[in-house]
Protein backbone atom coordinates (compact mmCIF):
# COMPACT_ATOMS: atom_id res chain seq x y z
CA UNK A 1 0.00 0.00 0.00
CA UNK A 2 1.52 3.44 -0.51
CA UNK A 3 1.41 6.24 1.99
CA UNK A 4 -0.80 8.34 -0.35
CA UNK A 5 -3.50 5.56 -0.17
CA UNK A 6 -3.52 4.83 3.52
CA UNK A 7 -4.01 8.80 3.85
CA UNK A 8 -6.69 8.49 1.18
CA UNK A 9 -8.48 5.31 3.31
CA UNK A 10 -8.49 7.72 6.61
CA UNK A 11 -9.59 11.04 5.34
CA UNK A 12 -13.30 10.94 6.41
CA UNK A 13 -12.15 9.28 9.84
CA UNK A 14 -12.24 10.77 13.07
CA UNK A 15 -8.93 12.78 14.13
CA UNK A 16 -8.78 11.45 17.32
CA UNK A 17 -9.05 7.78 15.92
CA UNK A 18 -5.79 6.11 17.32
CA UNK A 19 -3.29 3.41 15.07
CA UNK A 20 -1.78 -0.46 15.75
CA UNK A 21 0.59 -2.22 13.97
CA UNK A 22 -0.64 -6.08 13.70
CA UNK A 23 2.22 -8.49 13.25
CA UNK A 24 2.11 -12.41 13.67
CA UNK A 25 -1.63 -12.43 15.28
CA UNK A 26 -0.34 -9.64 17.87
CA UNK A 27 -1.31 -5.74 17.95
CA UNK A 28 1.51 -3.12 18.87
CA UNK A 29 0.52 0.72 18.85
CA UNK A 30 1.99 2.72 16.01
CA UNK A 31 3.73 4.85 17.33
CA UNK A 32 6.48 6.25 14.58
CA UNK A 33 6.54 7.01 11.34
CA UNK A 34 10.07 7.41 9.40
CA UNK A 35 10.70 8.44 5.76
CA UNK A 36 13.38 6.52 4.29
CA UNK A 37 14.06 7.37 0.64
CA UNK A 38 12.27 4.88 -1.06
CA UNK A 39 9.38 4.14 1.80
CA UNK A 40 7.63 5.32 4.97
CA UNK A 41 8.31 2.74 7.58
CA UNK A 42 5.16 2.33 10.80
CA UNK A 43 7.01 1.58 14.06
CA UNK A 44 5.65 0.24 17.14
CA UNK A 45 6.35 1.62 20.20
CA UNK A 46 4.33 2.17 23.54
CA UNK A 47 1.66 4.92 22.97
CA UNK A 48 -0.31 4.41 19.40
CA UNK A 49 -0.77 7.80 17.26
CA UNK A 50 -3.57 9.60 16.31
CA UNK A 51 -4.61 10.39 12.57
CA UNK A 52 -4.34 13.84 13.51
CA UNK A 53 -0.65 13.22 14.20
CA UNK A 54 -0.13 11.53 11.39
CA UNK A 55 -1.75 14.13 9.34
CA UNK A 56 0.22 17.40 10.53
CA UNK A 57 3.41 15.32 9.88
CA UNK A 58 3.24 14.45 6.71
CA UNK A 59 0.08 16.03 4.78
CA UNK A 60 2.24 18.93 3.08
CA UNK A 61 5.07 16.11 1.78
CA UNK A 62 5.52 15.39 -1.87
CA UNK A 63 6.44 11.92 -2.02
CA UNK A 64 3.95 10.25 -0.40
CA UNK A 65 3.27 7.67 -3.41
CA UNK A 66 6.16 5.86 -1.15
CA UNK A 67 5.32 2.34 0.16
CA UNK A 68 3.94 2.09 3.78
CA UNK A 69 5.38 -0.65 5.20
CA UNK A 70 5.57 -1.99 9.22
CA UNK A 71 9.17 -2.55 10.31
CA UNK A 72 9.35 -4.98 12.52
CA UNK A 73 13.06 -5.12 14.48
CA UNK A 74 14.52 -4.11 10.72
CA UNK A 75 12.25 -6.86 9.24
CA UNK A 76 9.90 -4.36 6.40
CA UNK A 77 6.60 -6.11 6.04
CA UNK A 78 4.37 -4.87 3.32
CA UNK A 79 1.03 -3.26 4.25
CA UNK A 80 -1.98 -5.17 2.84
CA UNK A 81 -4.94 -3.21 4.68
CA UNK A 82 -6.73 -0.95 7.48
CA UNK A 83 -9.51 -2.51 9.74
CA UNK A 84 -10.89 0.13 11.22
CA UNK A 85 -13.16 -0.30 14.63
CA UNK A 86 -15.14 2.68 14.58
CA UNK A 87 -16.90 1.82 18.39
CA UNK A 88 -13.16 1.52 20.15
CA UNK A 89 -11.91 4.41 18.15
CA UNK A 90 -9.07 2.55 16.63
CA UNK A 91 -7.33 1.70 13.11
CA UNK A 92 -5.14 -1.38 12.54
CA UNK A 93 -2.68 -1.55 9.53
CA UNK A 94 -2.22 -5.35 8.84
Amino acid sequence: MTFSNFLELIDNLNENLHFYIRIEQQTFPLSKITVAHNEFLANPGKRSMTKKQIVQLFCKMHQRGLTLRIDNDGQKLPVYGLQISIEKGTATLM
